[in-house]
């Protein structure tokens, strides 16, 4: 290893091509955080050329390793950190020649323009030799070789952003003094603070060095690279993929294609991307059960990596396959797009209600194609019951992914046909905080204290119901994203409309009475679905102008049954009982233990 400083002009100058490798992530410095505060330091640079105070800036660290080259071929160097930096200061060299052209600066043009294309005659017929950069990923190769070569379109990518800011930045500065004099020394001052006052620490490895070891090594302390960058570096390591971009695209295509997986996670309390989390998923699986912090992640993983392709029979090819499987699964599971509409269903109500803790089990559970989908779907629907009844209860969530990962390391060693009797088992043995909600305690719950807060699942509870309503002979329920959450009584009610009430005689305040229907207001007894144009139409509207609205425009069961057991006043006493009826039904919908039990005996 071997490390010098060295200066824009002496990393650029001559014919070299800097290859990234495809374990390296697209381009992707952003205006704010990177450009803009570059510009303003090259500035600087530039007004302490003129003032004759020679003070170079440090772009920081970039290591290289030696590629093999065909002799009047360009150099090859292998770039393992600092591609970001690298591309940012071609861009900006670039956008520094067409300006230096505006102005008919030629000789400039001509010094800056060796520092961003290689002659022609050293391209051994490559065209990507003919750029100081070659890009690992196809988008970023095009946009690239499209700004420098002056023959691509303006298409938004960061790329192109990153070319158009320096540009505008450039020219701005050029033209602040209108001199033509004036013009000569701000681009003299200007090349000088580019090409001779931006330093690099250039680190170069020797051949025995491994690059993508030195890589995660750099970055794996860092909080700029999620776990799945450093993930897929230890995957492209033990491949040897180089740069191989087809074998590349085997390992992390299906990461690269969708980017769902770059999105944050529901979890309000962790910043991980969905690759991230289904990683954790995975390593959980394949590590039977075994839970980490998030921290710990990439350790673990790398541990268990290195130990796998140890095994013979299964070796970095079989572990990429599973991966590959496993993640086309677990994009329909968080997604609810299994071809098994009840299973889809169970797990969207899991996702509804923000509880991601079972999905290392239903990871598990969908990724094995000898189960069959009885199993699958009993399961699923087992541990939804477990999951809404305690959401039903507001009880908290803590313990639950430990909970679940001994679940799963319990699950290696049973028959299919045991599944299902397990996992009733073992949520049943939990006790405390963890255990499952029995009938009287969900009743009590709906009749006496008002709805979880989620608005999403406290439709999603709403739809359920409908769902178990409706017979065989119903027509279909069809889209219901297209319903929004309806409070029959309205929270902002008003006096003339839905007159307070005293029932039995009880003597009690204003005040008391309004406090009691404010908190009943949210109770599921108040709630119902119905479609938005209904919703906006309806509003705060009184309960004898709401009853033949929903009559007339609603078809589903829900409002049917409510219409038919409505009273001529909606009010305390309506919301109680309705609460009543529904909890009778939510018990049915999501079932407790004894009754999976005596229909698991009977299977």
């Amino acid at each position: 290893m071997d490390a010098n400083i060295k200066s824009v002009k002496s990393l650029f100058s001559g014919p070299i091509s800097y290859r990234i490798p495809p374990f390296q992530r697209p381009y992707c410095w952003h205006r704010q955080r990177q450009w803009e505060p570059l510009w303003e330091d090259i500035k600087r640079l530039a007004e302490r050329h003129s003032a004759g105070e020679i003070t170079p800036h440090f772009m920081g660290a970039i290591v290289l390793q030696q590629l093999p080259f065909s002799t009047g071929e360009v150099t090859k160097r292998l770039v393992i950190d600092g591609q970001q930096r690298l591309v940012t200061i071609q861009l900006l060299l670039k956008a520094t020649e067409l300006e230096f052209k505006t102005v008919h600066e030629d000789n400039r043009v001509m010094r800056i323009g060796g520092m961003t294309q290689n002659d022609s005659f050293h391209s051994g017929n490559d065209d990507d030799n003919l750029v100081k950069i070659r890009q690992s990923h196809k988008g970023d190769r095009q946009a690239f070789q499209g700004i420098m070569n002056q023959s691509g379109n303006e298409d938004g990518t960061p790329l192109n952003e990153a070319f158009k800011f320096f540009r505008q930045s450039v020219e701005r500065w050029l033209q602040e003094d209108p001199l033509l004099r004036a013009k000569n020394e701000r681009a003299e001052r200007l090349e000088a603070a580019l090409s001779e006052h931006l330093k690099f620490v250039s680190v170069d490895l020797d051949d025995g060095e491994e690059p993508y070891t030195i890589f995660s090594t750099l970055n794996e302390r860092g909080e700029i690279l999620a776990s799945s960058d450093l993930i897929r570096n230890m995957l492209m390591q033990q491949a040897k993929v180089g740069e191989d971009e087809e074998k590349a695209g085997k390992i992390w295509g299906i990461f690269e294609r969708d980017s769902w997986w770059l999105g944050r996670t529901p979890e309000t309390n962790l910043k991980r991307t969905q690759a991230d989390r289904f990683f954790d998923h995975w390593l959980t699986v394949h590590t039977h059960g075994t839970t980490r912090p998030p921290d710990r992640l990439t350790a673990d993983f790398n541990r268990f990596l290195i130990r796998a392709c140890k095994d013979m029979q299964q070796g970095i090819e079989g572990i990429v396959g599973d991966l590959n499987h496993s993640a086309e699964i677990y994009r329909q599971i968080q997604r609810a797009q299994l071809a098994d509409t009840s299973s889809s269903e169970s797990l969207q109500r899991m996702h509804d209600l923000s509880i991601g803790a079972p999905m290392s089990l239903m990871l598990w559970l969908f990724a094995h194609e000898s189960l069959s989908l009885e199993t699958k779907r009993s399961v699923s629907q087992i541990v939804e019951s477990y999951i809404v009844r305690r959401k039903l209860m507001k009880w908290p969530s803590n313990g639950l992914v430990d909970m679940f990962a001994a679940l799963v390391k319990k699950m290696q060693d049973v028959r299919e046909e045991d599944l299902a009797s397990t996992t009733v088992e073992h949520l049943f043995a939990q006790s405390n905080t963890l255990r499952w909600p029995n009938d009287e305690e969900i009743e009590i719950q709906l009749i006496s204290q008002p709805m979880l807060k989620q608005k999403a699942a406290q439709k999603s509870i709403l739809v359920a119901v409908e769902r178990h309503l409706r017979s065989g002979k119903a027509e279909p329920l069809g889209d219901m994203s297209q319903l929004t959450l309806e409070h029959v009584m309205p929270k902002g009610w008003k006096k003339e409309d839905w007159p307070l009430s005293i029932h039995g005689g009880i003597e009690t305040s204003r005040r008391e009475l309004v406090e009691s229907r404010n908190r009943k207001i949210d109770f599921i007894g108040n709630l119902t679905l119905i479609t938005r144009r209904l919703n906006s139409s309806t509003g705060n509207r009184s309960w004898s102008e709401k009853k033949p609205e929903l009559d007339e425009h609603s078809s589903l069961i829900l409002n049917k049954r409510l219409l038919e057991a409505a009273p001529q006043v909606w009010d305390e006493r309506a919301i109680e009982t309705r609460s009543r009826e529904l909890a009778r039904i939510v018990l049915v919908v999501w079932p407790r233990v004894d009754e999976y039990r005596v229909q698991l005996e009977s299977n």
